[in-house]
């Protein structure tokens, strides 16, 4: 991949691009490896299924209150994508199961 040699964003500290495409995570965690890529702090490729259709499922509305996430494979990136995502009337989050 052309990424690992990109050099308009050397600065980049935060890189998520889940939801996407791409099925192989080495391939692009070398794509954005090196020393272009030296500031990148957070990368997340990929997102747990679970958080994924739950995202999936709140897309068109305006109001969630509450959110109950019951998966073994929620990250701590997983925790970063709900924290920007979620809307502001959320009342209740329940992250059972959870490695966060």
């Amino acid at each position: 991949m052309s990424l690992s040699k990109n050099a308009v964003w050397i600065k980049l500290e935060v890189l998520t691009i889940y939801n996407n495409p791409f099925n192989n995570e080495s391939s692009l965690r070398q794509a954005f490896s090196g020393e272009t890529w030296k500031n990148l702090e957070t990368f997340i490729p990929f997102v747990n299924p679970a958080l994924q259709a739950f995202l999936d499922s709140i897309k068109n509305q305006k109001s969630v209150t509450e959110v109950r996430l019951c998966s073994k494979g929620l990250t701590d990136e997983d925790a970063i994508i709900l924290a920007r995502r979620v809307p502001p009337t959320l009342e209740v989050l329940a992250l059972s199961l959870k490695m966060v």
